[in-house]
């Protein structure tokens, strides 16, 4: 039986967090404990299991710094004595040290979660203990992977309070040597014959458009470009470069793949990919689709020959449903149910490339799975754990499913040619994230004006002050500054990322002695402001319809915008828009506006924690209301779930009394596909009716 071929790529990536000596954020340290070696020992696990790990250079290049002594601000934060926290610091900790999955890392966890649920009077309530313990927990919860293998960890989970400054200090020391066997496993991963590692450009920049922006327009026409544009291919090599260079430093051989940042190519890119030695990169199926002449769903599962001036490229198409289910789905499901998932859709494409070209197609057929290697883990139980190990055992068992690697797969012949490449990335095949945007734009004519007073610099400079100069740009040049700006994501670290993008830019001035505009003294974006909400300007009774027909009825109610949930990963466009809320002094009036009517899988709750704890739940197929304390009778109540959410809750059944006003305060919930959202995020909705 001619098995199907399934050629499996993990991304390792983060930004250049250092400012000075010290590093921002910090997602190296704690990314290093929890996945960077885990993950990767996992799959090694399964010797039958061929998978690609892609290394982008500022990564190691990091954990390098933190072997020589550079820490992180949460590491700085968690060091200090909890006696000697002051009101900085403990606000600090509270913006901080809550900053993961709360579902998987903080609500198993009985003392993190006692003192998550006290967050918010955690300024008068905590104790020093209390401080102490959160320092401890945050730094735990990232270790858990762990605790079968390190006796300190296993110990630290077992206590679960009460720590000391001694075992916190240990917890800490332990994180710094443990990043230093992270790149020494890497190395001696690569030597297996089943794990191989490619490599992405250095600082992670948008390729296609350092080489020419005005790509961009070519999948949006009416994209709004810089006032800039940026057209420096030389760039792009200069990142490409480096990263090849660095990798053979570290691996002891050149690269032989790419998965170029965010999946973004242009034919521009793809012959710098040539000239530069790399024999295969690797996109999204969507690039694909735009590339052919007509639509074929099959396409994407063959490797394409791109032929450029300088020779030939293999090139292959990410499945974009079966990573992003790996991505954003299965960390919900049962571990086997999603595996059985997984294999039953690899299944019906082996069928459905039989049914069409016979058994044969199979020895040139493959599919790409290529997604995010350490963020989506966090989402799952055990950190993925029992998915992984799970998935792997379903493969070795299957005789009619392999996994391969890239590298082989280039260097066999394939009688799938392209002669052109549609420009985008695996983000709805275009660059609407990373420009277009009134802040995005700023940002690059920024980075256009600092770029061109270096090089009118560049003959008078020092070679070694040059070099510094040069290596601030290209960290500017990298994509998560853009990822941030824009509506499309946010997060509590955007005013971080914003900081660090116009300090490398200030560094570049002063390196070349030119005083920096005093535009980057001043955020791009401004920072996060705690949800705002605004009051009913007056009583309001509107119809029960679920349906925008009736917008005009609720234009006195109070509002509530919801900001974008954003995160590290790209999930699409947020589900929950607004809440709109009234009352003529006998009913409570809500409104939930949505991106769209709830489809299957979707669900929205309204959980009211005061003066009366009442849980509404909102699905496509049903409408739940109920209280934990007392039975509730639906005669004072009503819903619609249409266009957007209506209901209405006679006030008493809040235990709320317009003689006597108290704000509401609740929660929302949103349940989607690619996980569960909350509202505000980190904290609690005050509602004033009166």
């Amino acid at each position: 039986m001619r098995p199907l071929r399934i050629a499996f790529l993990w991304h390792f990536h983060q930004p250049y967090y250092r400012q000075n000596n010290r590093f921002r954020l910090p997602w190296v340290r704690l990314h290093g404990v929890k996945d960077y070696r885990t993950i990767p020992e996992w799959f090694a696990e399964h010797p039958n299991i061929a998978v690609t790990f892609n290394i982008t250079p500022s990564l190691p290049k990091q954990l390098q710094e933190y072997a020589q002594g550079i820490t992180d601000d949460v590491q700085q934060l968690s060091q200090i004595p909890a006696t000697e926290l002051t009101a900085e610091h403990k606000s600090a900790l509270l913006d901080h040290f809550f900053l993961c999955n709360a579902e998987q890392m903080i609500l198993p966890h009985e003392r993190y979660r006692t003192l998550y649920q006290a967050r918010e009077t955690a300024l008068e309530t905590y104790t020093d203990q209390d401080w102490r313990d959160l320092q401890v927990w945050y730094n735990l919860t990232w270790s858990t992977p762990l605790a079968s293998r390190f006796s300190l960890i296993q110990s630290l989970l077992s206590k679960g309070k009460g720590f000391t400054e001694e075992e916190k200090r240990s917890l800490l020391a332990f994180h710094q040597e443990y990043l230093q066997t992270i790149l020494p496993k890497w190395q001696e991963l690569s030597q297996q014959p089943n794990i191989a590692f490619s490599v992405s450009a250095f600082y992670h920049p948008i390729l296609p458009l350092l080489c020419d922006a005005t790509v961009a327009q070519e999948s949006t026409p009416d994209l709004v470009l810089p006032s800039h544009p940026f057209r420096f291919p030389e760039d792009a090599k200069w990142q490409l470069q480096s990263a090849r260079e660095s990798f053979a430093a570290l691996f002891g051989t050149a690269p032989i793949g790419t998965w170029p940042p965010e999946g973004a190519v242009s034919a521009e890119v793809l012959y710098l990919f040539q000239r530069l030695g790399f024999q295969w990169c690797a996109t999204d199926a969507q690039i694909l689709e735009r590339s052919l002449p007509a639509p074929d769903p099959l396409a994407a599962y063959f490797p394409y020959r791109f032929q450029g001036p300088d020779g030939e490229i293999t090139i292959f198409f990410r499945d974009h449903i079966l990573s992003d289910l790996i991505g954003f789905v299965y960390s919900r499901w049962n571990a086997q149910d999603a595996v059985n998932d997984f294999l039953s859709r690899l299944r019906s494409i082996r069928n459905a490339l039989i049914e069409r070209f016979g058994a044969t197609v199979l020895e040139r057929a493959v599919v790409p799975i290529i997604l995010d290697g350490e963020n989506c883990w966090e989402y799952y139980p055990n950190n993925g754990y029992d998915f992984v190990h799970t998935l792997c055992d379903a493969l070795e068992a299957a005789e009619d499913l392999q996994t391969v690697l890239f590298d082989t797969l280039a260097a066999e012949p394939s009688d799938r040619q392209l002669t052109t490449i549609a420009a985008g990335s695996w983000i709805n095949a275009d660059f609407r994230i990373w420009i277009g945007s009134p802040e995005d734009n700023a940002a690059w004519d920024l980075l256009f004006h600092v770029r061109q007073s270096l090089m009118e610099r560049k003959q008078e400079l020092p070679p070694s002050v040059w070099q510094q100069a040069r290596e601030h740009l290209a960290i500017a040049e990298g994509s998560d500054w853009f990822w941030w700006y824009g509506e499309e994501h946010s997060s509590a670290n955007d005013p971080i990322f914003d900081e660090l993008f116009r300090w490398n830019l200030q560094r570049i001035y002063h390196l070349i002695q030119q005083p920096p505009p005093k535009v980057l003294d001043t955020p791009i974006e401004p920072a996060l402001s705690a949800p705002t909400v605004s009051v009913p300007r007056q009583f309001i009774t509107p119809e029960i319809t679920g349906s925008y027909r009736t917008a005009s009825q609720w234009d006195y109610a109070g509002l509530y915008d919801a900001p974008l949930s954003g995160g590290v990963m790209h999930h699409g466009q947020d589900l929950f828009r607004r809440l709109r809320y009234g009352t003529d002094g006998e009913f409570l009036y809500l409104r939930c506006e949505t991106a769209h009517p709830l489809q299957e899988e979707e669900s929205l709750a309204l959980a009211f924690v005061a003066p009366r704890p009442v849980e509404l739940l909102f699905s496509r197929s049903e409408i739940i209301i109920h209280s934990a304390t007392v039975p509730l009778t639906v005669d004072g109540f009503a819903a619609v779930v249409g266009e957007v959410i209506d209901c209405k809750l006679a006030l008493q059944m809040l235990h709320l009394d317009p003689a006597h006003p108290q704000p509401l305060r609740l929660h929302i919930f949103v349940h989607t596909p690619y996980g569960r959202f909350t509202y505000p995020p980190g904290g609690i909705l005050v509602l004033h009716l009166f």
